[in-house]
C-alpha cells in the first residue's frame, strides 16, 4: 500500500509531465508506449488511452516507422546510438488524421524496476519550420531581383564606361607630357567632362569612387612600380597616389631587387621587358628568397599571348595587366591583391592569437585534468574481506568521468562510479564538485559529526542519490549526471546499491554466471522527477564487482565498429578465475587490442572489487 508521501511524489511527477509544454512519451525496450503526457495528447491529437501499450511507431510515417523496431534491436544488442542521448531536428511525427509534422526529439536510456525505459521528449517545430521557408523564399526572391538589377547595371555602366574609360587614359598619359598652357586647359577640361560622365554613371548604379575603393591614408599600401618607362612610370604612379597608395619607382631589374632588399613593399607592378634583368628573371629571384618570396607580384606587359601569362603565373606573379593600360582594371587588381595580402596577415596574426589562446586553454584543461587526478583513489581502504582495483585511461578532451572507494566507518565501504554529460572543463568542474560533496560526507562520517544525517546513521544510497538530485539540477550547471553509489558491509558481505541513469555494475559470480545492480531511477539533475530505489545483494567468496563507465562499451576501432556490451560481458565472464586486479588488466588490455590503438572517444574507466571471506 502506498504512503501518503509515495501518494505526493506519484501526484507531482503527474502534475510536472502534465502541464510541460512539450510532448513527453515513455516506452519499453520493445517499442511499446508506457506514460503519454497532456502536451503529446495535444500534439498527436490521441488520447493517452489509445496509444498506451502500443507500438510508438504508429507516432511515425515512413521510412521511420519501418526501421524502428529494427533500430531498438540493433542498440540493445550493440550500444550503437542514432538519436539515445543526443537531439534531432530533422525527424518528422504523424498525427492520428495521418497529417505529418516536423519535430525536434531527444531520447534518455534509463532503468526503472530493473527494466530498460526510454523516455522521448518531442517538440513541434512546424512553425520555425514555415517561418525558416519563408525566409528562404524571401532571400532567394531578393536575390534574384539584385542580379537581375545588377547585370543590367553592369552591362549598361560597361558599355558607357569603357571607351569614355579609355579616353581618360589616353589624357592621363597626355598630362604626363610637357604641354603649352592652353593645350592643358583643354585637356583638363577633357578630363573633368569625363570623369563627370563616370560620375553620373556610377551614381545610377549607386557605386562610390567609380566602383573603386581608395586607400587609407593611415595604412596606405606601399607599392613599388617597376618599369625602363619614366612615362609608364609617371603614369601608374600618378593612378595609384591619386588612389591613396604609396609609390615608390625602380627603372629596372637591378634597381628593383635593391630596393626590396632595403625594404620590401606591399606590392610589386613589374614590367617584363627591361634592359638588363627583365621581369620573369627578377620574380623569379625574388621567390628564391624567404625574405622576398610571399611579396605579390603583378606583371605589366604589351604581350597579350597566353603563353607570356602562364609563363609569368608560373614562375610565382599573381596577376597580369596588360597595356596600354585602363585606370580601372589597373586600380581594380592592385585592390584585390592589396586585399590578399591584408587577409593573409590578418588569417597569419588571428592564427597566432588562436595558438595562444589555445596553449593557455590546453594550459587550463591540463590543470583541470590534474585535479581530476587527484580525486582517483590513489590510497584504497585496507582491509581483509575486500581486494580493490581500478583501471582509468583519459581521452584527448578532459570528461566527466570519476570514481572512488572510501570507508565510511569500521563496517562499511562506499564505493561509486559517475560520469557527467559533456566534455572539457565545464563537466570536469562538475565533477571535481559532486567528488569533493562525496567526500564530504564520509569526512564528516568519520570524524563522528554524522555527516547530512544529524544522528550518525550512514546515508543510505538513495539517500545519497536524493540529495545530488536536489543539489545538481540540470538547470543550475547546464549539465547532468549518472551514478552509481553503493555501500558494502565488510563483515556480512551485503550490498545495498542504488543506479541514477549509469551502466549496471555487472555482480561476476565464481561459476561464471553474473548479475546486475540496475534498480534506481534517472539521471541526476531533474530534481525529485523521479523516486530513487535500492537494491540488495549478499556476497558470495569469489564474487567480483565491476563498475564502468560507458566509454568502455561504447569504445570504437578504427573500423568504426563499437565493442558493445555483450562482447563486454562475455569478457568478464572468461575472467571467472581471476583475480580483480587481474581482470580489470584483462579488460584494458581487450579493449586496447580492440581499438587498434584508436584514439578514446571517450574517458574509459573501470573500478572492481573481490569478495574474499
Amino acid at each position: 500500500m502506498k504512503t501518503d508521501n509515495g501518494h505526493y511524489n506519484e501526484a507531482r511527477l503527474r502534475s510536472i509531465l502534465d502541464n510541460v509544454v512539450d510532448a513527453i512519451v515513455t516506452i519499453d525496450a520493445k517499442g511499446c508506449i508506457e506514460n503519454f503526457n497532456k502536451a503529446a495528447e495535444r500534439m498527436f491529437c490521441y488520447s493517452a488511452g489509445e496509444v498506451v501499450g502500443q507500438n510508438v511507431k504508429m507516432l511515425m510515417p515512413e521510412p521511420y516507422c519501418g526501421h524502428h523496431d529494427k533500430y531498438i534491436g540493433n542498440f540493445t544488442s550493440s550500444g550503437i546510438a542514432k538519436v539515445i542521448g543526443k537531439g534531432r531536428d530533422n525527424l518528422e511525427g504523424r498525427r492520428k488524421d495521418g497529417s505529418i509534422f516536423p519535430m525536434y526529439l531527444a531520447v534518455n536510456k534509463m532503468m526503472i524496476d530493473g527494466k530498460i525505459m526510454f523516455t522521448g521528449i518531442i517538440s513541434d517545430i512546424t512553425e520555425r519550420k514555415r517561418y525558416e521557408d519563408q525566409l528562404k523564399t524571401e532571400k532567394e526572391n531578393a536575390t534574384r531581383e539584385a542580379k537581375t538589377k545588377s547585370h543590367y547595371l553592369s552591362v549598361m555602366s560597361h558599355d558607357i564606361r569603357t571607351p569614355i574609360s579609355a579616353m581618360l587614359g589616353i589624357a592621363e598619359q597626355l598630362g604626363a607630357i610637357e604641354l603649352p598652357d592652353n593645350q592643358k586647359n583643354d585637356l583638363e577640361a577633357f578630363k573633368k567632362a569625363g570623369n563627370n560622365i563616370l560620375g553620373i554613371i556610377d551614381g545610377a548604379v549607386g557605386v562610390t569612387g567609380r566602383g573603386i575603393e581608395q586607400a587609407n591614408p593611415e595604412h596606405a599600401a606601399n607599392i613599388l612600380v617597376v618599369d625602363d618607362s619614366i612615362d609608364n612610370r609617371k603614369l601608374i604612379g600618378h593612378i595609384l597616389k591619386k588612389a591613396g597608395y604609396k609609390v615608390t619607382e625602380a627603372n629596372g631589374g637591378e634597381e628593383a631587387l635593391k630596393l626590396v632588399d632595403e625594404s620590401p613593399p606591399d606590392l610589386i607592378l613589374l614590367d617584363i621587358e627591361m634592359p638588363g634583368i627583365n621581369g620573369f628573371e627578377v620574380c623569379a629571384t625574388l621567390k628564391r628568397s624567404a625574405r622576398s618570396r610571399d611579396l605579390p607580384v603583378i606583371f605589366l606587359s604589351a604581350k597579350s599571348e597566353t603563353s607570356d601569362k602562364v609563363m609569368g603565373f608560373e614562375i610565382g606573379g599573381v596577376d597580369y595587366i596588360t597595356k596600354p593600360f585602363d585606370r580601372n582594371e589597373v586600380l581594380a587588381r592592385v585592390n584585390n591583391q592589396i586585399k590578399i595580402k591584408n587577409l593573409a596577415n590578418n588569417i597569419l596574426q588571428t592564427n597566432m592569437e588562436l595558438n595562444e589562446k589555445q596553449s593557455r586553454l590546453d594550459a587550463d584543461l591540463d590543470a583541470a585534468a590534474e585535479i581530476q587526478q587527484t580525486l582517483l583513489p590513489h590510497e584504497l581502504p585496507t582491509v581483509n574481506e575486500l581486494n580493490f582495483a581500478w583501471k582509468f585511461s583519459p581521452c584527448d578532451q578532459i570528461g566527466g568521468d570519476i570514481f572512488n572507494v572510501f570507508q565510511i566507518d569500521d563496517e562499511n565501504i562506499a564505493l561509486y562510479i559517475l560520469d557527467v554529460s559533456g566534455h572539457g572543463a565545464p563537466s570536469a568542474m562538475v565533477t571535481v564538485s559532486v567528488a569533493q560533496m562525496l567526500r564530504q560526507q564520509s569526512a564528516l562520517r568519520k570524524n563522528g559529526t554524522g555527516g547530512a544525517n544529524a544522528d550518525g546513521i550512514v546515508l543510505s544510497p538513495c539517500a545519497m542519490l536524493n540529495a545530488l538530485d536536489n543539489e545538481y539540477p540540470v538547470e543550475r550547471f547546464g549539465k547532468f549526471f549518472t551514478i552509481v553509489y553503493m555501500i558494502i558491509n565488510i563483515h556480512k558481505g551485503s550490498i545495498v546499491c542504488s543506479n541514477a541513469g549509469h551502466p549496471a555494475p555487472v555482480i561476476l559470480q565464481k561459476d561464471g554466471n553474473y548479475d546486475f545492480m540496475d534498480k534506481g531511477g534517472t539521471i541526476i539533475g531533474m530534481q525529485g522527477a523521479t523516486k530513487y530505489e535500492e537494491q540488495q545483494y549478499n556476497l558470495k567468496r569469489g564474487d567480483k564487482i565491476i563498475m564502468f563507465t560507458d566509454g568502455a562499451p561504447e569504445y570504437m576501432n578504427d573500423k568504426g565498429e563499437i565493442y558493445g556490451e555483450d562482447r563486454f560481458y562475455k569478457l568478464l565472464t572468461g575472467c571467472k578465475d581471476l583475480d580483480i586486479d587481474q581482470t580489470l588488466d584483462h579488460a584494458f588490455k581487450s579493449l586496447t587490442k580492440f581499438g587498434n590503438n584508436t584514439k578514446l572517444q571517450d574517458d574509459l574507466s573501470l573500478l572492481g572489487v573481490e569478495y574474499k571471506v
